[in-house]
Parts: C-alpha cells; structure tokens; sequence
C-alpha cells in the first residue's frame, strides 16, 4: 500500500513460518495483559500475561543473529523478592545473552484492575474489578511493570551474561541508540583490563550534566547526588556516592586519570579507578586511550 518493495510480510504463529532464519533486529509488542479472559486476542496474554512473550524469549537463542538485538515494548507483572530479570534468564533457558530492561512505570494491582474492569452497569463493574485483581493476586503481581527488553548475544570479553535495569519515563523519541550505547558501556566497564586502560587514558563527561544534591532539610545524613545527562531520549536518574560525585565535578575539561587522582589525594588510586568504571557504565563519562 506504501510503494514499499523491500519487505516480506509473512503470516506466522510467532516465529513457526520463518524456517530457520535468524535476524539482526527482532521487534515485538506481543498480547501481555494479564487478564481474567480471553476476549481481547490482540492485547490479552493469558492468565499470567505471558503466553506469547514467553514463546518469544524462548525462541531468542534461535532466532537472533551473532551482534544483533531484540526489543520488546511489553508489561510484566512483577513479584515481590522475584527480580524480572531471573523470569527472563529462565525463558532464555541459560542462553549466554545480555539482558537490558528499561523500566518506563509501574501500575498497582488495584490500579490495574480497575483500569481494566467494564460493566454496563455498577454492579457488573465491581464484578469485573474483582475477577481481574483476583487473578492478578492468584499471580502473585502486587504490580505490573511497563518496560523495554533488550537482549543481546553476551561478549566473551566482558564475562558472563550481565542483567541491566534503569528506570526512566517513556521516552517522546527514538531511543534505540541510547540503548544500544547502554550494552556498549557495561560490556566496556565490566573489562578485565579496564583498570590499566584507564591509567593511560584521558577522561570526560559524556556531554551536558544536571547534577543535584538532594538532602532532607534539617538532616544529618550525607546529601545523595543524583545525575542525568541532558539531551537524551532517556532521562535517567543517576544515583552517585560521593566519591563519584567528587570525580564528575572535575571533570569540566578532558582530564588524565594520573592527573585526576592527583587532585582526590584522599582517596586510593584504585577507588578512583572503580568510580569511574561505575560512571563509564551509566555513560556519564567518556574514555579517550
């Protein structure tokens, strides 16, 4: 209808109709409601909201090629003492991949229920709150996650398959890149070497910084920093220690890491060597060898 002439549309119960292909980018805004019916194929993921995004993960370690990614815009309904990226590690059935989960918001059990609930009628409503926080409690989801997973094949150079979970608000552009730069930095921080990389390296902030103290007036308690690059289609917010706030202050010019641990002659080499991988990873500051 487009004019378009360089895709295939296949008709395919997930990945069934694909033979034996494997891609370098898999998307997916599969059903993921966990709802008491099933009326709403499009949209309702089964009891557990995971019919059909499970099947995908599953099928990840077959079907994404070596260097490339999958992205699934979805919700999760999240267990207390369960992290979500142990549910993910289980689909994937030990494949060696990188995981990445933006976190985007979360919505309360009751929230849920009674966002989905219909009823032509008061009573027929509260009937069909019941039925869906029921379900949601039989679950076990005190909360559903809105997120975005990223996955990747893990680099050998980096160790074993890392999890990376950041929250933010849903982003108003693409933020594909970002993400991609996300699995760059960790695979880069987590670098054996990456210590005596950085003794010969030049170091700077990523690019404009908002960086704040936060402290509750009349407290004794050390304030906590909190940093976020500007310009980016994800705003995170960085939590920092206050080492790691010393370092990115002084980072208004491109500085020599032996020159920067000269001026924090409190703290050892080593400790600053480690506030910076931490800020490499969230991609607040950049490294030139």
């Amino acid at each position: 209808m487009s004019g378009i002439d360089n895709v295939d549309v296949v008709v395919s119960d997930v990945f069934e109709a694909l033979r034996e292909e494997r891609f370098d980018l898999i998307t997916a805004n599969p059903p993921f409601v966990p709802s008491p019916l099933d009326s709403l194929q499009f949209r309702d993921g089964g009891r557990s909201g995971e019919d059909v995004q499970k099947r995908i993960v599953a099928d990840l370690p077959s079907r994404l090629a070596p260097g490339g990614i999958a992205q699934i815009v979805t919700e999760l309904g999240e267990r207390d003492g369960e992290p979500l990226a142990s549910r993910l590690r289980q689909w994937l059935n030990g494949a060696p991949m990188d995981i990445h989960i933006l976190r985007l918001g979360e919505h309360t059990a009751m929230a849920y229920a009674t966002g989905h609930a219909k009823g032509d009628d008061y009573g027929s409503y509260l009937d069909s709150v019941d039925a869906w926080a029921g379900n949601l409690q039989t679950q076990g989801y005190p909360r559903v996650v809105s997120v975005v997973l990223s996955f990747a094949w893990s680099d050998a150079k980096s160790g074993s398959p890392w999890e990376r979970v950041e929250e933010c608000p849903p982003p108003k552009r693409d933020a594909g890149p970002e993400i991609d730069d996300a699995f760059v930095a960790e695979r880069l921080a987590r670098r054996t070497d990456l210590p005596e990389v950085l003794k010969r390296s030049w170091v700077a902030r990523a690019g404009p910084i908002a960086l704040i103290d936060a402290q509750v007036l009349g407290s004794d308690i050390e304030p906590r920093a909190k940093a976020t690059l500007l310009g980016q289609s994800l705003t995170v917010e960085h939590h920092l220690d206050p080492l790691e706030r010393d370092v990115l202050t002084r980072l208004d010019d491109r500085i020599f890491v032996p020159e920067l641990m000269k001026t924090l002659p409190e703290f050892e080499p080593e400790l600053v060597i480690e506030a910076l991988r931490s800020l490499l990873r969230r991609r607040l500051v950049g490294m030139h060898v």
